[in-house]
């Protein structure tokens, strides 16, 4: 069983920070009332939790991959071997559709969760249903792939 864990960028997590606090140095030299200063206080700490602790945790074995992202996705999902039709692994440019950060979707591809990593594995099953995921060491899914 191998394990992988991936997270924003580093870079987006700290320009998420630093944009927070421009933020709030412009809204507290305005005349902006305590009410708006609060609520995007609020909204950007919301936005500032989320990049700091989302992450996709993917489980490989012999006979399924499990996935989740949390905070979006808090439970596995779990794709078994015998319901995948194809699958391949490419570099995130040959998926043009879904290129950026985080959950996104695409009626060619499915749905994707990209995030700090160039390698995606491509998983299309039996019923239709399409999933596209970051990886960090393509080698874990080849085993699963070739077995």
């Amino acid at each position: 069983m191998k394990t992988q864990i991936l997270k924003f960028p580093i870079l987006l997590r700290f320009l998420s920070i630093v944009q927070f606090i421009v933020v709030l140095t412009i809204c507290l030299k305005g005349d902006e009332s305590r009410n708006t200063i609060y609520f995007i206080s609020i909204l950007s700490l919301i936005v500032i939790l989320i990049l700091l602790f989302s992450k996709l945790k993917i489980i490989v074995d012999m006979n399924n991959i499990k996935y989740s992202f949390f905070p979006f996705i808090p439970f596995y999902k779990i794709l078994n071997k015998k319901d995948i039709k194809k699958a391949y692994i490419g570099n995130l440019i040959d998926f043009y559709s879904t290129i950026g950060w985080g959950i996104r979707y695409s009626r060619k591809y499915g749905w994707g969760y990209i995030l700090d990593s160039e390698k995606v594995i491509y998983i299309e099953l039996y019923s239709g249903k399409k999933v596209l995921l970051s990886i960090k060491n393509e080698d874990d899914f080849l085993l699963y792939l070739n077995v």
